[in-house]
C-alpha cells in the first residue's frame, strides 16, 4: 500500500479555508480510538486491498469515532471526474454543521469552504486505493487554527475491482471551538443562521 501513497507538501485550498498535510499511516499518529478504527478496517479486509461494504460495518467501529464519521459513495473511477456523495453523515457532524448532508455531493455540501479540498482528498484515496491519514488545518482564526486528524479508508465494490466508497473518521486535536465556528458559518448563497 505504501508505494501507492501520494507524496505532497502542505496543500491549501484556493479559498484559504483548509490546508492539509499527508501523514504516514502510523497508528501512533492517530488520536483517540482512530487507530482501533484502522485496525478494524485492516482486519476486515484480510488479504484484499480493501474490505467490501457488506463486510465493513459502521457499528463495529469504536463508538467514540462514529459521530464524526462520514461515508461517501464514489461515482467514477478517476479522481478528475469522480463524484463523492455522502451516504452517511455522523450525528456530531450534523450538530456542528447544523445540517444533514446525506445524499449531497461533497462539493455541493461544503461549497466555498472545504468541499473542493475534501473532494481532492477523496480523489487521492481513489487514486492510491489505500488509506490516507491527513492533518487538516482550518485557519478560520489564524491565532486559533483548528487541527483535525482525518483518516480516509477505501471500501471496495463487491467484486473487489473498484473503489466503491470511502469511510472517513476525524478527530479534532486542537481548538475544537474554532472548528465548530468554522463549519457552522454559512457557505456562499446559504442563509445566515439565526443568532
Amino acid at each position: 500500500m505504501s508505494d501507492m501513497m501520494p507524496v505532497t507538501d502542505t496543500v491549501m485550498s484556493s479559498m484559504g479555508y483548509l490546508e492539509y498535510t499527508l501523514l504516514p499511516i502510523d497508528p501512533a499518529l492517530m488520536p483517540g480510538e482512530m487507530a482501533k478504527a484502522f485496525e478494524y478496517w485492516n482486519a476486515v479486509r484480510g488479504d484484499n486491498w480493501a474490505p467490501a461494504w457488506t463486510d465493513f460495518k459502521l457499528h463495529e467501529l469504536p463508538p467514540s469515532v462514529v459521530p464524526m464519521t462520514v461515508v461517501v459513495d464514489v461515482d467514477g473511477e478517476t479522481p478528475d471526474v469522480a463524484r463523492f456523495v455522502y451516504r452517511f453523515w455522523g450525528t456530531r457532524r450534523a450538530e456542528l454543521y447544523g445540517r444533514e448532508n446525506k445524499g449531497r455531493e461533497v462539493r455541493d455540501a461544503l461549497p466555498d469552504k472545504s468541499g473542493p479540498i475534501i473532494a481532492e482528498q477523496c480523489g487521492l484515496v481513489l487514486a492510491a486505493r489505500a488509506p490516507i491519514l491527513f492533518r487538516n488545518v482550518y485557519p478560520y482564526k489564524p491565532a486559533e487554527a483548528a487541527v483535525c486528524i482525518t483518516l480516509r479508508l477505501p471500501v471496495a465494490s463487491e467484486d473487489g475491482r473498484r473503489l466503491d466508497k470511502i469511510a472517513t473518521t476525524a478527530i479534532i486535536v486542537d481548538n475544537p471551538d474554532s472548528y465548530a465556528e468554522f463549519v457552522s458559518l454559512p457557505a456562499a448563497g446559504e442563509a445566515q443562521k439565526p443568532s
